[in-house]
């Protein structure tokens, strides 16, 4: 392969990637793996307006990651690419399975962000 097409393709994986950077897509993906869903019920399940909502739908749409069917008022959204579904799946799962070490630092690194006061 010529290095033109590898820099192609590093260029479209990092695209990628900067799209799934955002918590609330990777939510979408995970309650997706489970099924289609209308865009009113990952609203809500997101806890997001539904215009926050349609935005990071329109993304993973736009990244081909994402397919639609109207039906009436509604519109349902599928995960288009099911080898997506599977590696978010391991990739959450890879997360989970830290060692408990990495992931109480990273609890106690959140939970000091309160400045101190000199002398302290």
């Amino acid at each position: 392969m010529a290095n033109a097409d590898k820099q192609t393709e590093l260029l479209q994986a990092a695209r990628l990637f900067g799209v799934l950077a955002e918590p609330a897509r990777l939510r979408i993906l995970q309650l997706l793996g489970d099924g289609s869903r209308c865009g009113r019920e990952l609203a809500e399940d997101l806890n997001l307006t539904p215009a926050t909502t349609c935005h990071h739908l329109e993304k993973l749409k736009l990244a081909n990651l994402l397919s639609e069917r109207r039906s009436g008022k509604h519109v349902y959204y599928s995960i288009s690419r099911n080898d997506f579904t599977q590696a978010v799946k391991q990739s959450l799962a890879a997360l989970d399975n830290r060692p408990r070490s990495e992931k109480n630092s990273r609890k106690k690194r959140r939970n000091t962000g309160a400045k101190q006061k000199p002398g302290d």
